[in-house]
């Protein structure tokens, strides 16, 4: 059976859906009462006054000589009611219902007459990214589907993780990798925090691993200040993941051989926190950049170290890039850190140099990340 979710071609499905469960619930003698039903329900509209006026007007048209001429409706067989039939859906006509909700039961429908007719089940894109609610409903129906071999074609992590990535079967370069491979914590790890992009990771040709969305804000505007464009212009994915994300990332990468940017804080300790820490992952496909100087824990100080002036305060370039209508300009170093390191603040001050005309200066090793790529285009 071969379940094709990118067509909006429902028809079959439904029919045989409405003709089964009027043969499989309604006696014979039922039948007969609403086939009576549906032709009472043509003759009420035969007899309605609007149309006795329609066909009022057309007879003294006087079409057809000799001949009078009006209008009805088709005459149809006895069984025609059956075919008007039609599912509803919370009260609202399939057809109107949402393309998600649609193939959802699509599915379900396809996967119950597969049930008895089909023993292998082809699955093209049973996407449904709008609703996470709706996307676990139909992974439930698909993983139900048991005593069939199931292929199915996505672009929804979401789903390649819940079916579980030890099922995913990667091609790259001509070169089959089983996902089965991962280590056992690193495919738990997927399953059961579905929401990480980890086909986006896979199909990126180039790819920067960050903590978080400051980090990629800040290294988007870096990009764009060298280059003019930002880094997705030039094939470059930058993909914030937790750093306790890093590793499992890079269990995937070491798999496919996959060349990888990390940037990460030192947190204090450079020896404990990056080279300890990833002492196992020092590929030769990979890449780590971070802040030499211990001191400089997190983005926002290192930032921040990288705009003072000669008095070791930021620069009014600096202050009116992260200001919203002035209000850093009368802080202090100190002040200036307060906010830029508040919980609150961490992607908002980022936002704003993001979207600033003026062009602050970068820590050295956020200028590494720019250069490494422009020595590996």
């Amino acid at each position: 059976m071969f379940i094709d979710t990118t067509r909006k071609n429902y028809g079959g499905l439904v029919d045989h859906f409405v003709s089964d469960s009027i043969s499989d619930t309604l006696t014979a003698d039922q039948i007969r009462d609403l086939s009576i039903a549906y032709s009472v329900s043509r003759r009420s509209f035969h007899d309605n006054e609007t149309i006795k006026q329609l066909n009022e007007s057309v007879r003294q048209k006087d079409v057809v000589k000799g001949r009078e001429v009006s209008l009805d409706l088709r005459e149809d067989d006895p069984e025609a009611w059956k075919q008007q039939m039609a599912v509803v859906v919370d009260a609202i006509p399939f057809e109107l219902v949402g393309f998600g909700t649609q193939n959802i039961i699509k599915i379900e429908l396809a996967l119950r007459n597969a049930d008895e007719q089909a023993d292998l089940v082809l699955m093209e894109e049973p996407e449904n990214n709008l609703s996470f609610s709706n996307m676990a409903v139909l992974i439930n129906h698909i993983t139900q589907s048991n005593g069939k071999q199931v292929f199915i074609s996505t672009h929804s992590s979401y789903i390649a993780n819940k079916l579980s990535l030890s099922n995913v079967i990667l091609v790259r370069d001509g070169v089959v990798s089983p996902y089965s491979a991962l280590p056992d914590d690193t495919k738990k790890y997927f399953v059961k925090l579905p929401g990480y992009d980890t086909l986006r990771f896979i199909l990126a040709s180039k790819v920067i691993l960050v903590e978080g969305p400051t980090d990629e804000l800040i290294i988007q505007k870096a990009y764009f200040d060298k280059h003019g464009k930002l880094p997705s212009e030039d094939g470059i994915d930058i993909i914030a993941v937790d750093s306790l994300a890093f590793k499992r990332y890079l269990d995937i990468a070491v798999l496919m051989e996959k060349p990888v940017v990390i940037v990460t804080d030192n947190d204090k300790n450079i020896e404990k926190n990056i080279k300890e820490k990833y002492r196992n992952y020092q590929h030769q496909f990979f890449t780590f950049y971070y802040e030499q100087d211990e001191s400089l824990n997190t983005i926002e100080p290192s930032v921040l170290a990288a705009n003072l002036d000669e008095t070791g305060q930021p620069t009014e370039i600096f202050k009116k890039a992260i200001s919203s209508r002035g209000s850093m300009m009368n802080r202090d170093r100190e002040g200036v850190l307060d906010f830029m390191s508040a919980p609150a603040n961490k992607s908002e001050w980022a936002y704003r140099v993001f979207e600033a005309e003026e062009k602050i200066n970068y820590p050295e090793y956020i200028t590494n990340v720019i250069k490494h790529f422009e020595q590996h285009s």
